[in-house]
């Protein structure tokens, strides 16, 4: 019988790894149904997913060119001049190991027929993610059997996380990570097996196995270190148990040992600061503590905290019609059921070995699921690595399930058998089927056209500036460097783009960006080690931009520095020869606006000021006519009306598509923007008591915006501090009022599209 299953592992692999890779290649028939917005010209498939996998093409482009990453050498070390400009950042710690396996695949493609490496870069992670199968399949039947195998290998590359971010097109190290993981375990319990069976053989090729898989971890990404230090951990704890229990001589611990100093020694020869960094990041993540400046990782989507599940049973199930506020941990690893039966099976494996069942993989399956299921408490991001040790649990509960079923009679086992498969596949199944016939939205498409335009018709030295969301976008299609993009996220940048977005005060905004295209951080480093790294020089720092360089000059002075000191801030903070700057709003922007105020206002007394720096709706596109009363209805129940009154505009929201006197947001003024200019009109209005689940929105008087054009007019509602911001003037108003940020429409290219305004 044993031989029989055995004889199985091939075909049940092959079927796993089909199965995986039928539904990623109906994603990408999905989406490639959705049309042009979706396909990128340069290279003829959909664009990438999200914005690191761009940087991931562009550090692979540089090392095929280069035989490097980042696009120069710095001191004899790899430099990346497209990041962080002006400066640009070490590209010296970059991981190779997904650019290299692009570059060999394209290579042996190459061979049958021409392909580019963007090409190359699309599929990847869609074949290599499936191939995951392999060591969750092995690690798990050497555990429970065939069908505990096909059970974790399905849930470990189907459910909702995973899946997401290995799909055509998701050009990122998740899936190569997990892969060389799940094989450092694999080979690293059958080297112990082999210890135990003194088989030689087995011992020299899984040894062998489990020195690639952490050489190519290493070469994966940074975080590599952490799953040989959990191998490390199930190793000391299982030497110590038994030796505690007495199961085993002494001369038996000698390999476990070796391997665990062998493991130790290498990781921390290889990362000399583990234990600091490794605190550092935690801290980061979990507490959203730093120093002087506000945290950015506060304002990252994927590390906000998470519940378990969202208080829903069809929450648990139907993962693709939650929203991003209600994403949890159950229904994004794979459903309720997979949950229990993970959690159910930590349980029993935590008996078995009370009963002295001590085995290296049972307690390296807790450590594994333990940790993630911490790290999954901070964050999305984290839950991809969960899904691996929940779904490797509940394909043992499976097999023991199983196995206790096998005594029943032939009805009953197979009818069991079955009900527990489709309940526990069925969620991963059905939320891969829904999520590819029902692909993201690309925020791609509408804006490469007008990079392109960029590309063409500005200096090579052009410096764009924009939040970081889109940054390695805007560098892969432009061929312009950035001032902040998702590889240079420090708080001191955050703060300083932040503070020039969400300021009312236009020269300071301006003179911000410029000091940063023109001199970088130096100005502000120069100023935080001349007066003290505290708040109160952040805030003396922002004052002195606000000035000119000559009275910024003079309130150095008046600090006590010597003239030389102050020559050499000044001449930072206001640059000469600075390159030519652009600010490129992205349709995006308008969605993470609020962190433009918390991040910019985070120190300084304008906090309470700016707190509602918030916008209630926008209507896209909508009909508006300028010449008789429009009724626009909002998601949140009420409506917006507008109406010609006499020379001007009236404006009112109400409950009733007709004015009823009760307004559920008091509306200050409204503006009206076209091709003639940009037009004011004051209300008169008085909030009534109409009821509103949010009374402190009631508070604000609102101003309404209509950007008018004839065929694709917008409303918007935004709070003053929005309104009067100089990023609320660049996207609300067409730029009227700015002086020193100039409008360049021949880049826009519709409403999905880019704004791009010129800094002077």
């Amino acid at each position: 019988m044993m031989k029989k299953r055995t004889v199985l592992i091939i075909p049940a692999i092959i079927l796993c790894i089909i199965i995986s890779i039928f539904f990623r290649l109906f994603f990408y028939h999905n989406i490639v149904t959705l049309g042009d917005g979706y396909i990128d010209s340069e290279t003829g498939l959909p664009y990438l997913l999200e914005m690191d996998c761009y940087y991931h093409l562009r550090m692979t482009k540089d090392i095929a060119s280069y035989g490097h990453p980042g696009d120069t050498l710095q001191d004899g070390k790899a430099w990346d001049s497209m990041s962080y400009a002006p400066e640009g950042r070490s590209a010296d710690l970059y991981k190779p190991l997904l650019a290299y396996i692009t570059i060999a695949v394209k290579e042996l493609i190459s061979v049958f027929r021409p392909v580019s490496l963007a090409q190359t870069a699309y599929w990847l992670s869609a074949f290599m993610s499936a191939l995951l199968v392999i060591p969750v399949f092995l690690l798990t039947y050497e555990m429970c059997g065939l069908a505990g195998a096909v059970a974790a290998s399905v849930l470990s590359t189907l459910n909702y996380c995973f899946y997401s971010r290995s799909l055509p097109g998701f050009y990122d190290t998740d899936g190569v990570i997990l892969l060389f993981s799940c094989f450092l375990y694999y080979f690293g319990i059958k080297l112990i097996k082999g210890w135990q069976e003194k088989n030689k053989r087995s011992m020299i090729l899984n040894g062998a196995g489990f020195v690639v898989s952490l050489a190519a971890l290493y070469n994966c990404w940074l975080t590599y270190y952490v799953f040989p230090i959990l191998f490390f951990g199930a190793l000391i704890l299982f030497i110590l148990l038994n030796r505690i229990n007495g199961s085993e001589k002494k001369s038996f611990f000698s390999i476990p040992l070796l391997l665990s100093a062998f493991v130790c020694i290498i990781i921390l020869i290889l990362k000399e600061n583990l234990i600091s960094e490794t605190l550092a990041i935690f801290t980061r993540i979990f507490t959203k503590e730093t120093g002087v400046f506000p945290n950015i990782y506060s304002s990252i989507t994927e590390l906000q905290k998470l519940s378990f599940f969202g208080g829903q049973l069809s929450d648990l199930f139907e993962v693709h019609v939650i929203p991003d506020s209600n994403i949890n941990i159950i229904n994004s690893s794979g459903g309720v059921v997979l949950f229990l039966f993970a959690a159910v099976m930590c349980v029993i494996l935590i008996v078995r070995m009370v009963r002295k069942d001590i085995r290296p993989e049972y307690i390296l399956l807790l450590f594994w699921y333990a940790l993630t299921l911490w790290l999954s408490l901070g964050g999305f991001r984290f839950i991809l690595l969960f899904s691996v040790p929940a779904a490797i649990l509940a394909g043992n509960l499976t097999a023991t399930i199983f196995s206790v079923l096998n005594k029943r009679n032939i009805l009953i086992r197979y009818a069991a058998k079955c009900i527990i498969m489709v309940s526990l596949l069925l969620p991963s199944f059905y939320n891969a089927y829904a999520y590819s016939t029902e692909p993201p939205f690309s925020p791609y498409g509408d804006i490469a056209d007008g990079l392109l335009k960029i590309r063409e018709n500005t200096p090579e030295n052009t410096i764009l500036a924009n939040w970081w969301d889109l940054g390695y976008f805007l560098e892969e299609k432009s061929g312009r460097k950035t001032l902040f993009d998702g590889g240079s996220q420090s708080d001191k940048r955050a703060y300083f783009v932040s503070r020039a977005l969400a300021t009312t005060d236009e020269d300071l905004s301006a003179n911000i960006f410029n000091m940063l295209c023109g001199s970088g951080d130096k100005g502000v480093d120069l100023c935080l080690s001349t007066l003290g790294e505290t708040e109160e020089t952040v805030m003396f720092t922002v004052s002195l931009l606000s000035d000119s360089k000559a009275e910024a000059g003079e309130k150095l002075l008046k600090k006590g520095l010597s003239e030389e000191r102050v020559h050499e801030i000044t001449g930072l903070l206001f640059p000469e020869n600075v390159p030519p700057a652009k600010f490129v709003l992205t349709p995006e922007l308008p969605w993470i606006y609020r962190w433009f105020s918390l991040i910019g206002f985070g120190i300084g007394e304008g906090e309470d000021k700016h707190k509602n720096f918030i916008a209630d709706v926008i209507l896209e596109p909508l009909d508006f006519s300028k010449n008789s009363r429009t009724a626009f209805e909002t998601e949140y129940g009420y409506y917006v009306i507008i109406e010609k009154n006499g020379d001007g505009y009236y404006a009112c929201t109400s409950e009733t598509e007709e004015p009823s006197g009760k307004q559920p947001l008091c509306i200050e003024k409204l503006i009206i923007v076209d091709d003639n200019g940009c037009e004011e009109y004051v209300q008169n209005n008085e909030l009534s008591a109409a009821d509103d689940p949010d009374p402190e929105k009631r508070a604000i008087p609102w101003t309404a915006v209509v950007q008018y054009d004839e065929q694709e007019s917008t409303l918007s509602l935004i709070s003053p501090s929005l309104r009067d911001s100089v990023f609320g003037r660049m996207l609300y108003l067409d730029g009227k009022g700015l002086t020193r940020y100039k409008a360049e429409p021949e880049y826009y290219n519709g409403v999905n599209g880019i704004l791009v305004y010129s800094i002077n």
